[in-house]
């Protein structure tokens, strides 16, 4: 049983398993005959992160060294994964054969040669990252290998095996349940042989626990693949790239007979896998006729898809339920036809459009049809117009037809985007936005006017993410998002281009994130693409929400939809603070363990209404599953968003900005405390404050000072806590950093040497915190890998400021010769740089248009903007002429910037104050790390968030 929490006697079994286990792993769980080297081998689950490194794990959820015993469970006509990673205690290159025996149950068996399958798992190189790749997944964004391919066993060359005692060799291994199978418990053997000379180097027990719950031959969630074959056709078969419209696939063509073979085996692969895919290609030929009516040829296209909507092109027999009108906005093209307002183009459409809803309801397709006709594409009021011609010319058309929208279902202003359109379109049949665009309030509304609801998987902490480098539980939760907000659809863009894409943010060409499938040829195979793992866990959560989907019918739909609440407590923009760049971490787990332990309690759930007899023994366990799952941690969640100097009626006081998150179902009620305050530091009376059920509440605790202490690196630590009534308390770290800026006797020259700074007590700002990275707790340091240190000083008429950026031999800073900073949402990303951000306001209150900005990367270009600049674009932001001057020297164990900004540029009244809020951030790009001064989280694009400025000189 898969959990993240065990009482006392299965930590004891465990321990003593461990104790045994590791001396029968070293043997490969068997008695090898003299003289054969041994091979150790060892099983996780489908979701466990095991790489080419992981060390070896004698015991787990589903293994056991000590019982040689690979233990699984399932439900009739499910599919489990698994993972074998294997080594040997000396190196050696061996053909190996992997089988499972006839797996034998209480009336039949269940045969291993037929039903199993394994893949020897190949890695995948990554080279440049996402922002949301560090703060989700704890990892440094270094270029890395993730292991993703699955190589068939039977590929030439893929069963010779290199071995050794370092590294893994890893394989993955599937096993379905045919619907046919009988409950109970099936045993077998997996045996690891090696072909030479028939030796098996490894004998386990196998044990398949199917319970009395069968699932559906049709998911209910569906999971449109949209097959785009083109890199396909042009890796295997050397066929050119043309509009995929247009790409003719004849099935009676002899020529042609590889290409459809091709795309039937691509078909076939989604399928197998639960998906829904979608041909996007060898749309039919038409002719336009003289009396407003067009002509199709719809004799090769029939001939082409016929199968897989009947079900007879794929060995379930079961056709695809959903399927796309062959019309875009390139077929017919609207370019050629004078653009979307042309009314030539408006009389073509709507003609083709009437002859593909005749000819569809005469084949019976009709019910299955929706029509997409604009891609996924940037969001402004051009794109939502194109949306909105479209509209207007399949309305003219008088056809039936749900037509999809990859948009909004309204604008996103309400969220801070600045310059998001208007939208209002009522004749949208299918929303398919973006998790980032996904906004649940809307969402509600439009299903209750009848319209269903699709997403397409983006990053977190919006939705799960199909990109190589996720975590592995984010596929997997894509299923459970679904569910949770009622999500009838996935749609995948790119399921099978697995070229390159554009990245759509001016970066150039990238492998698709959301691409599935890669190609054979590199190993041999040249009729078919290979899988990869993602693809495998969004089979697995296909299969959750299937068992979520059966709790409903039986009616227990409360107990699924709670499930679903505690484990993606938030997703969308529900995943937003202040705007849609300022976020909350992702919610669903990072613990593969949690969604292993949801899928047993789903399992035993449903098998408890049909064979209560069976499960009868695992009530305990049932229980405690219950319990482990109903009280993670994190349905309440308190933070400090920052530590704030404000004018007092004697010097300074402080204030703390925090907030309280409640995803629970109940309201709570609370106070704000603070753990051991500083010195002199005297915290006055705050209200106690409720929070309703899945809201969030801020508030501000302020301190009267006695005196102000930091130490030399600009900082006071504190230690704040919420103290929810009945629950306990929840630590919030925070942070007050505040510098001196002194009025220096002789001004530096701006050269990027700091040898002529003069020496000054505590006008230094260090101790850089992540803005963005693991949460606390996860036992990983918030401290970058670099370090950094700023100084600052002033004379009368400018404010100098140097940041020493630490680097390390051989890693020099990465920028490019351009007068702008890259961004990805609400962070400066992919070149190095140095951020000082600037309100030189008296009261720490407004937005991102409040600050003023100066960024400079190391080869000494200076973007200075009054607002900051996030994408989309939160507040406004332009230009800042700023008189800066910026010198720049670069060595290789650091990169210094030194600046002067006159006083002026800030505004007339700027010098009146003797506080500023002030940070001084920095990007790392490298390692993809973003850090700052005031120990920001999120977002520093925030006046709460800054840290203050002491100005000498007024």
């Amino acid at each position: 049983m898969a959990g993240a929490v065990m009482g006392p006697v299965r930590w004891l079994r465990r321990g003593i398993s461990l104790l045994l286990g590791w001396a029968l792993v070293g043997a490969g769980g068997c008695v090898l005959p003299l003289g054969q080297p041994p091979v150790r081998a060892w099983a996780a689950g489908e979701l466990e992160g095991i790489g080419r490194d992981a060390p070896v794990v004698a015991e787990n959820e589903i293994f056991s060294a000590a019982r040689q015993e690979i233990r699984l469970i399932a439900a009739i006509n499910e599919t489990v994964g698994f993972q074998l990673a294997l080594r040997s205690a000396q190196p050696m290159t061996i053909p190996l054969k992997i089988e499972i025996s006839n797996l034998t149950g209480p009336r039949g068996n269940i045969s291993g040669q037929t039903h199993a399958k394994f893949y020897r798992v190949g890695e995948v190189r990554v080279e440049r990252f996402g922002s949301w790749y560090p703060e989700h997944t704890g990892r440094p964004a270094v270029p890395t290998d993730f292991p993703d391919k699955l190589i068939p066993w039977e590929a030439p060359g893929a069963d010779v095996v290199a071995l050794d005692n370092t590294r893994n060799a890893l394989v993955w291994g599937d096993l379905s349940v045919p619907p046919t199978t009988d409950a109970g418990e099936y045993v077998g053997k997996l045996l690891l042989r090696n072909t030479t000379n028939n030796v098996v180097l490894a004998t386990y027990n196998m044990r398949l626990r199917v319970m009395p719950v069968a699932l559906p031959s049709e998911p209910d969630l569906a999971v449109i693949c949209r097959v785009d074959p083109r890199d396909l056709l042009a890796e295997y078969l050397g066929w050119p790239h043309e509009p995929a419209e247009v790409v003719r696939l004849l099935p009676d063509n002899p020529d042609h007979a590889a290409a459809i073979g091709l795309v039937n085996a691509t078909m076939r692969l989604f399928h197998e896998h639960g998906m829904t895919p979608v041909l996007w290609a060898s749309f039919p030929k038409y002719r336009p006729l003289r009396d407003r009516r067009v002509e199709v040829d719809w004799a090769p296209y029939d001939a082409l898809v016929s199968g897989w909507l009947s079900g007879e092109a794929f060995d379930d027999l079961v056709g695809l339920k959903r399927w796309p009108i062959p019309a875009s906005i390139e077929f017919p093209n609207a370019e050629r036809e004078g653009g979307l307002a042309d009314a030539r183009y408006a009389r073509l459409l709507s003609a083709y459009l009437a002859e593909c809803a005749r000819h569809f309801a005469e084949r019976g397709w009709l019910d299955r049809a929706f029509l997409r006709l604009i891609a996924p594409e940037p969001l402004d009021a051009t794109s939502v117009e194109r949306v909105e011609r479209t509209l207007a010319i399949v309305r003219q058309s008088e056809v039936n037809l749900p037509v999809v929208a990859h948009l909004p279902l309204r604008s996103l202003r309400g969220l801070g985007w600045r310059d998001s359109p208007l939208i209002e379109l009522p004749d949208v049949g299918i929303w398919a936005p973006p998790g980032m665009w996904f906004e649940p309030g809307a969402v509600r509304e439009e299903r209750a006017r009848g319209r269903e609801i699709w997403m397409l998987p983006d990053r977190p902490p919006y939705s799960g993410t199909l990109a190589v480098e996720s975590l592995t539980s984010d596929a997997e939760c894509l299923a459970w998002q679904a569910y949770r907000y009622g999500i009838q659809g996935l749609w995948i863009e790119h399921a099978a281009e697995c070229g390159t894409v554009d990245d759509g943010r001016g970066g150039g060409r990238l492998p698709a994130a959301d691409c599935l499938i890669y190609s054979g040829r590199p190993y041999g195979v040249t009729d078919r693409p290979l899988g990869s793992i993602r693809l495998k866990r969004l089979r697995r959560g296909l299969q959750d929400h299937a068992c979520l989907k059966l709790l409903e019918r039986r009616g227990k739909p409360g107990a699924g939809r709670l499930l679903a609440e505690q484990l993606v407590p938030w997703g969308g923009t529900d995943a937003c603070v202040d705007n849609l760049v300022s976020c909350r971490p992702a919610a669903w787990p990072r613990d593969p363990r949690m969604l292993a332990m949801a899928r047993e309690v789903l399992l035993r759930e449903l098998a408890a209404d049909v064979a209560p007899q069976i499960v009868d023994a695992d009530l305990a366990a049932r229980r405690t599953d219950w319990a482990v799952l109903m009280s993670q941690p994190g349905r309440l969640r308190a933070a400090a968003t920052g530590v704030r100097l404000i004018p007092g009626e004697q010097g300074f006081n402080a204030r703390a900005f925090c907030s309280v998150l409640n995803v629970s179902e109940s309201e709570v009620a609370g106070s704000w405390q603070v753990l051991s305050p500083p010195v002199g530091w005297t915290p006055l009376p705050m209200s106690q404050i409720r929070v309703g059920p899945h809201c969030q509440r801020m508030a501000e605790m302020d301190f009267q000072l006695g005196g102000l202490a930091y130490n030399p690196d600009g900082v006071q630590p504190l230690q704040l806590q919420f103290v929810a009534d009945g629950l306990g308390a929840i630590t919030a770290p925070a942070r007050l950093a505040v510098a001196a800026c002194p009025l220096a006797p002789r001004p530096p020259i701006v050269d990027g040497d700091l040898s002529d700074w003069a020496l000054a007590s505590n006008n230094a700002a260090g101790d850089f915190r992540l803005v963005r990275g693991p949460e606390a707790g996860l036992g990983q340091s918030d401290r970058p890998t670099l370090g950094t240190q700023a100084f600052f000083c002033m004379d009368r008429e400018r404010l100098y400021v140097a940041v020493r950026c630490e680097s390390k031999a051989g890693e020099p800073p990465i920028c490019r010769a351009e007068n702008y900073v890259t961004v990805d949402g609400g962070v400066p990303w992919g070149q190095d740089l140095v951020e000082i951000l600037i309100d030189p306001r008296r009261v720490p209150e407004g937005t991102s248009a409040d600050l003023y900005a100066l960024q400079v990367k190391p080869n000494g270009v200076l973007v200075a903007t009054k607002g900051c600049h996030t994408e989309p674009q939160v507040g406004q932001c332009e230009t800042w002429l700023s008189g800066a001057q910026v010198a720049v020297q670069v060595r290789d164990e650091a990169w210094v910037v030194e600046l002067s900004l006159p006083l002026a540029a800030l505004g007339a009244r700027a010098t009146d104050n003797t506080l500023w809020g002030f940070n001084v951030t920095r990007l790392e790009a490298r390692r993809g790390e973003y850090s700052s001064w005031s120990g920001a989280r999120g977002s520093c694009y925030r006046p709460q968030a800054l840290g203050n400025l002491l100005l000498l000189a007024r």
